[in-house]
């Protein structure tokens, strides 16, 4: 498995270091690969600051030319609905070498605003997660299924079988990436970390038998650039095959 990095934020969004600092971090854990991931989302500074974008852009360029790790352009956007809309256009994506999306504050319908039902929560979930998988816009879902600070929280456990794998059969079909995000037991602050293991590896080993891709990021907003070791005990207790695990050269056009 290669040793990368594809999901991390710099002080152009919400992270404490920049851009360089990320890369260095990146080199000095023996990465092979990093992505720079920083929030295209309304309310952040990539999204509301004119001009900025290209500084970013500018910024991740310079440094790729230093670094010994090939460094990625990227962002992480945000799922905005049901009908899995994303807070980007085409102009910005085909800019990036890759894009996330997340299912995050944004999110009408399951995250933000989210129905009182439970099963209509489920039917939206559902419905946002197939829908985004047919949308171009972006390359890999992170995070997918933080439901752990609405306000009646849903374990990883309660979400329906079925509709994980109608969204895994989605998501196979269009190529889109599960990323095993090193952190997500924060979006759980009420489970205890080893509870929450065990629920999520049994999702990730639904997804592994749909033949869904998976990717590694540590979600980095302060020093944990290659911590990744949460997501390689979840990928390798679900027993994820190897090549059912994304190598990010194919982002580069090198694999």
């Amino acid at each position: 498995m290669v040793n990368y990095d594809l999901h991390t934020h710099t002080t152009f969004s919400d992270g404490a270091h920049t851009v360089d600092i990320n890369v260095k971090f990146a080199e000095a854990m023996g990465l092979e690969a990093v992505a720079i991931t920083d929030h295209f989302t309304p309310g952040m500074r990539l999204w509301e600051e004119e001009g900025l974008f290209e500084v970013y852009l500018g910024e991740i360029f310079r440094a790729s030319e230093w670094a010994e790790v090939p460094v990625l352009k990227g962002v992480e956007a945000t799922l905005l609905g049901i009908k899995g809309e994303v807070s980007i256009d085409e102009e910005v994506f085909h800019r990036l070498d890759v894009v996330l999306a997340d299912l995050g504050g944004h999110t009408e319908g399951v995250t933000k605003e989210p129905p009182k039902s439970r099963g209509k929560l489920f039917a939206n979930l559902t419905r946002c997660l197939v829908n985004a998988a047919s949308n171009s816009l972006f390359h890999i879902l992170t995070h997918p299924f933080n439901l752990g600070r609405i306000p009646e929280p849903i374990e990883p456990a309660q979400i329906p079988r079925n509709d994980l794998r109608e969204i895994a059969a989605a998501m196979r079909e269009n190529g889109k990436i599960f990323e095993i995000t090193n952190c997500t037991f924060w979006w759980f602050p009420q489970m205890p970390v080893r509870r929450f293991t065990e629920q999520y590896i049994e999702i990730v080993q639904i997804f592994a038998e749909e033949k869904v891709s998976f990717s590694m990021g540590s979600d980095d907003h302060r020093t944990g650039v290659g911590n990744l070791g949460w997501s390689r005990l979840v990928l390798g207790k679900a027993e994820v095959p190897p090549e059912q695990t994304v190598d990010p050269r194919v982002f580069l056009g090198e694999s």
